[in-house]
């Protein structure tokens, strides 16, 4: 029980909330929706670059895009593969 406790508070500690009712956010989130079609994703990936954060994802909508959101909005989208040494 106290490793899940552990496990938890660090997981609290190392996320941060961000609300994606957000102005930016939701404008980004409409512009993206005409190439990713699930609008999760396109929230996911809104918050990213408006954080100007990097976005480590699975999401095969999201990676098939990759090229053109790094162009358009200079975000950087890597997998698993991309960031777990070989």
């Amino acid at each position: 029980m106290e490793r899940v406790i552990k496990a938890i508070s660090v997981i609290h500690s190392s996320l941060k909330l961000i609300s994606f009712h957000d102005r930016e956010i939701i404008r980004y989130s409409f512009e993206i929706r005409k190439i990713i079609s699930d609008y999760i994703d396109c929230v996911i990936v809104a918050t990213a670059i408006v954080l100007r954060e990097e976005l480590v994802s699975e999401d095969s909508m999201i990676l098939s895009q990759r090229d053109y959101l790094k162009k358009i909005y200079g975000l950087e989208i890597y997998d698993y593969e991309d960031i777990v040494e070989k």
